[in-house]
């Protein structure tokens, strides 16, 4: 609609002007209407330039309110998107936006009306407070939003006192354990070595339930309350299994019967228990709390409010401006008036001169204005008014101009709320206490697929229908008086229908109000099959595992835990546990690489899958270790099937690169019958008979018999690695190798990874993959690393005398990750050497990394603080390498080396490394290509810019350079020279 600007009246005008036909009908009174006239024209020109002013001054406010609104728009989108994605180009965007607010506030106080009216100054000075408090609350909850320790406040209860309290029960357990087993023959101690194990099995347990207890937290599983309440029993339940071993293992203490290291691990076990479970009282009080998370108060609490706040006063200051509006109407109204009044009198006094006027004005002037006052009274009940004809006089024109400028100021306004509900992103439904549809924005006609002229006074059951389940008669009106109350002010999970018959998951808020006695409800609704498909995804991840798609070890350790349970109240039938060996996978993962490894896993999983029934449950439980849980089956016929599955692997040869391999298996059945204690005694017994069959000449069965029991503790102890590991690094028989780590560019070596060796009685040298497996399973991984940590420094010392430029790069083991006091150890050797830590680089690789990727962020934070490099060694080997690269503080990232290995020779390994490597410079770490084995190799990583090369073309490991110092301290002789 058009504005409508009013014209001034003219001082002389002719017939078609009122007094220019009142003067032609009554002369008589041409000196008296002369002077009436005047007066009146005075007071119409000074009211219509004062509303002409008006208006212009309005519609400049006007202009400055919508860039207002505009700003707090964006200002408010900017902030939603920067709790999505919390970069400083959203964080920019807020804070940008609030100045603009502010400079539109600026302006609107120098405006004319805002001068003249108290009521906008008095609006506009609360809006100037509420942005700059809307300022600061934006800061600070942007602060918090990046802040990990802030947001999650229960975060550093976790990493100070729950993860080292965890590691401190689990390592003293291993020790008194081992202590247990070289003790065997004095009294009691396998009752000891049992109750040990007792103790750590139900400790991790209990640990499990809390990180499950945390996850149901974040609402992964479902309803938040009942997964945290179903955890936290459980996590009651282990404690007290917990304190009744430690309570047991005291009664040994009492008695006498611990050993040294036993009785230092029970003290050590009960300080550390004490400290989880205060650590844990704390972390459960604030994870059951509204402030568990602490953006969420600050938007809930201080934002939101001053956002309504904020729109409150902008509608006021949108009403201000239409009152004032109406009060120009209302003086031209009023002007209009005094002239009927001024022509009345004169009127009276030449009733009988003027009849003939008097007619005229009924015709002319009185008319058009009761139109016009009959426009008016129907544009307030909300009706369009209709003027019609109103004649060619210019003081009625004026006065339909002022109804029409008013009018359009009305609908002008009804327009944009109109469009504001139209454009919003979510879908809005107003409909009645009977659930006929009133209003359908036009989100909710995309969402549903109906106009709105197609749905109005429609059912809301048409939209929502009831579950497949609830076939109840009268759904509509049972949801109006139930299930509506539960979804008032709180987001509700509900089926929509959409208009091709199609269902899918809907978000649903309500909420109520009452206009003029009705109650109606207005519905926020939003589809969430996305949402619902990824927590899904979530699930499967958790469940299976992500190379064969098999079920993983967790989910299988848990079923079983379900299924001893059952055995042992006597409501399951006769299981079994087989645990599959891979003969030939050694072999295989060595001579054809990690890539046929891998395609030789996916195979097996496949043949596995084809010969269990659907209802066995089968899972990949380590690196080529297959496990299968069989209901209903007594124990010799799961020997049968399992010599079936044998017979299978015997006739299935692997074919990867021109090469066929014979695979074969080795398999250990264990039964599950109400004897058995645990998920884990079943495990250990199958692992036990899979050994078992494995030494009696591989690519056979062995089932598990009672009598094998007394077995178990002998084979672990004719292991002996555990000794051998442990006299190694007593007497210091473990040597130094040192490869080199080249510049691409200068070809100048600037770094030496340092490599394990270990000596036996005899001086020959063993090899990491002889004696590492066996340390990591024994828990001395992290001791071996805390060795190689003061002996590589130690000999970088001394290095540095000669070279001081040289840099030495150390591999950690998983376990010590877990351990921060070695972050310690290494802080306190650099300080007492004086050795610059930036000569230091730490490695970790990437599946041990993503293993336990909080430890892994911690303890590599850590490292960083003290001045150390840190490296991601094996990057690419894992399936979703890039989505972990930015998370790690690691300042190198060194390639896998399947993909170095044929470069020159294979195009997609190039595009590979291209990717790794600007992906890395991207987020501004080093690469490092491994297994550089030619020139033409080395040739295209210079091309690629990939920051160093490692490899046998480079230089192969050397024992002389970097461990002299190290063999003149340890007195191993030749174990140094060439």
């Amino acid at each position: 609609m058009d504005t409508y600007p009013l014209k001034r009246m003219p001082i002389i005008g002719g017939l078609n002007s009122l007094r220019g036909r009142f003067l032609a009908v009554a002369a008589l009174f041409a000196c008296v209407l002369v002077v009436v006239a005047w007066l009146m024209q005075e007071k119409v020109q000074t009211t219509a330039a004062s509303a002409r002013a008006n208006t212009e001054e309005r519609g400049k406010l006007r202009k400055q309110l919508q860039e207002l609104t505009n700003n707090v728009w964006q200002m408010q989108r900017a902030l939603q998107d920067f709790l999505l994605v919390p970069d400083t180009v959203h964080r920019d965007l807020t804070l940008h936006n609030i100045e603009q607010i502010h400079a539109h506030l600026h302006e609107l106080d120098a405006s004319g009306i805002t001068r003249i009216h108290p009521n906008i100054k008095e609006v506009s000075d609360k809006l100037h407070r509420s942005v700059d408090t809307l300022r600061r609350q934006a800061k600070h909850l942007m602060d918090v939003r990046v802040d990990f320790d802030r947001l999650y406040p229960a975060s550093p209860i976790l990493v100070n006192e729950m993860l080292p309290s965890n590691t401190e029960v689990y390592t003293q357990a291993g020790l008194a354990m081992n202590e247990a087993v070289e003790n065997m023959n004095l009294p009691a101690q396998y009752p000891i070595y049992r109750a040990f194990g007792e103790l750590r099995y139900n400790w991790v347990r209990m640990v499990g339930s809390f990180r499950v207890y945390i996850s149901n937290r974040f609402g992964i599983f479902g309803d938040p309350k009942a997964g945290m309440a179903a955890q936290s029993q459980n996590i009651r339940m282990f404690m007290k299994e917990v304190d009744r071993y430690v309570a047991r293992i005291g009664e040994f203490e009492k008695k006498g019967l611990l050993e040294f290291q036993q009785s230092e691990s029970l003290n050590k076990i009960r300080e550390a228990t004490a400290v989880w479970k205060s650590a844990h009282e704390q972390a459960s009080k604030i994870y059951n709390s509204d402030h568990w998370r602490s953006d969420i108060p600050i938007l809930k609490n201080d934002i939101y409010p001053l956002l309504a706040r904020i729109w409150t006063d902008l509608l006021q200051l949108e009403s201000y401006l239409q009152a004032f509006a109406v009060e120009d109407v209302n003086a031209l109204t009023g002007i209009a008036d005094m002239l009927s009044s001024a022509i009345w009198v004169l009127g009276l006094l030449g009733i009988a001169t003027l009849a003939g006027g008097l007619l005229l004005f009924e015709h002319t002037m009185r008319r058009p204005v009761s139109r016009v006052a009959a426009a008016l009274k129907a544009e307030a009940r909300g009706l369009s008014g209709d003027l019609g004809e109103h004649g060619d006089l210019e003081e009625v024109r004026d006065l339909v101009e002022a109804f029409n400028e008013m009018q359009y100021q009305v609908h002008s306004r009804q327009k944009r709320l109109e469009s504001i509900l139209d454009n919003a992103a979510e879908g809005i439904i107003t409909f009645d206490e009977t659930g006929r549809i009133e209003s359908f924005n036009n989100a909710a006609e995309k969402l549903f697929g109906y106009k709105e002229a197609e749905i109005l006074s429609k059912d809301l059951s048409l939209l929502i229908p009831p579950r497949s389940h609830d076939r109840r008669e009268g759904y509509l009106e049972h949801f109006m008086r139930n299930q509506i109350q539960q979804l008032i002010g709180h987001e509700g999970e509900v089926i929509g229908r959409h208009k091709d018959g199609a269902s899918f998951p809907m978000a649903l808020k309500i909420s109520c109000m009452e206009i003029e006695g009705r109650k109606l409800y207005t519905g926020l609704v939003a589809d969430i099959s996305e949402r619902k498909a990824m927590l899904d995804h979530l699930k499967q991840m958790a469940e299976h595992d992500g190379l064969t798609g098999l079920y993983n070890r967790s989910y299988f350790q848990e079923e079983l835990e379900r299924v001893v349970e059952r055995a042992n109240r006597g409501k399951g039938g006769d299981c079994a546990v087989l645990y599959i060996d891979l003969d030939n996978f050694k072999y295989i993962n060595d001579t054809m690489g990690h890539a046929a490894g891998d395609e030789l896993l996916i195979e097996v999983a496949a043949v596995l899958q084809k010969r269990v029934r659907k209802s066995d449950l089968i899972a990949r439980f380590g690196g080529d270790e297959f496990t299968v849980l069989l209901f209903d089956t007594p124990p010799q016929m799961a020997v049968e099937v399992a010599d079936s599955f044998r017979r299978r692997m015997i006739d299935y040869s692997f074919r990867f690169g021109g090469s066929e391999v014979d695979v074969g298996c080795s398999i250990g059945v264990a039964p599950v019958h109400p004897g058995t204690e645990s998920a884990d005694e079943a495990l250990s017994q199958a692992d036990f008979a899979c050994n078992l069959a494995k030494r009696k000449g591989r690519n056979r069965v062995y089932l598990f018999r009672p009598e094998d029991q007394d077995n178990v503790a002998t084979m672990s102890l004719d292991m002996g690695w555990s000794r051998r590991i442990k006299e190694a690094l007593d007497r210091g028989r473990f040597a130094l190798a040192c490869q080199p780590i080249v510049n691409t560019q200068t070809r100048r070596v600037e770094c030496y990874e340092v490599l394990i060796r270990m000596l036996d009685e005899n001086d020959e040298m063993i090899m990491p993959g002889g004696f590492l497996p066996s340390a990591e399973r024994f828990g001395l991984a992290a001791d071996i690393d805390k060795w190689v940590i003061i002996h590589a420094i130690d000999t970088l010392v001394e290095q540095h005398r000669t070279a001081s430029e040289l840099r030495y790069a150390i591999n950690l083991s998983g376990q010590t990750l877990s351990d921060l006091h070695t972050c310690d150890l290494i802080h306190r050797k650099l300080s007492e050497t004086g050795l610059d830590p930036a000569a230091l680089t730490f490695e970790v690789t990437e599946t041990v990394a993503i293993a336990d990727m909080a430890a892994a962020v911690a303890f590599l934070s850590r490292l960083q603080m003290v001045g150390c490099k840190t490296a991601l060694d094996d990057f690419g080997a894992g399936m979703s390498s890039f989505a972990y690269l930015k998370d790690l503080p690691v300042d190198i990232v060194k390639i896998d080396g399947r993909f170095v290995k044929n470069l020159s020779q294979n195009p997609v390994d190039q595009a590979m490394v291209k990717a790794m490597n600007e992906i890395a410079h991207a987020l501004g770490k080093e690469t490092v290509a491994e297994f550089v084995e030619n020139e033409a190799a080395m040739e295209l990583l210079a091309e690629f810019g990939v920051d160093y090369g490692q490899g046998f073309h480079l230089g192969r490991p050397d024992l002389v350079a970097p461990c002299q110092a190290i063999g003149r301290q340890a007195g191993l002789g030749g174990a140094c020279q060439v």
